[in-house]
């Protein structure tokens, strides 16, 4: 992305300003929109702000979340510049892999035998897509190769 005169970080920030614009819209039509009285409100948990602990908590989850998808978007435009755009989607679109077994650890969620097969199918698929060097023979990855 330099090679076009943009560093990494206005890259994510163009990014998500493309996503951000039109769910702000999104909102404002759900909470003004026709039959806006018959919907959920979606900042009804948060919105006005009282003294409670568990809205504290909320938002401040709500936060930590927010920061740590920014973090994980300006990573990901960042791994540009080491991987290829194929080999980079490919670890992106298989985080619900790993998101799935933090859970079971962390939440105590359970696991089925399909969700351990499509989680080992995954990882392989991962591998071979990424082309690691151990399997290919050469001495380092191969950055030109675009997978689709």
């Amino acid at each position: 992305m330099e090679r076009y005169g943009l560093k990494a970080f206005g890259g994510a920030l163009l990014f998500n300003t493309g996503i951000l614009i039109p769910s702000i819209f999104g909102i404002i039509f759900n909470e003004y929109g026709p039959g806006w009285k018959r919907r959920e409100r979606v900042f009804q948990g948060l919105w006005p702000i009282n003294n409670t602990s568990q809205q504290w908590t909320t938002i401040f989850v709500l936060g930590l979340q927010g920061i740590c998808q920014g973090v994980a978007v300006i990573c990901r435009t960042c791994a540009l510049q080491f991987l290829s755009m194929g080999d980079m989607t490919v670890i992106v679109f298989s985080s619900p892999v790993v998101t799935t077994v933090i859970a079971h650890f962390v939440l105590n969620e359970k696991c089925g035998l399909i969700f351990i097969l499509i989680a080992i199918f995954t990882l392989i698929g991962v591998v071979l897509i990424t082309k690691p060097p151990m399997l290919t023979g050469e001495e380092k990855f191969d950055a030109n190769t675009l997978v689709l």
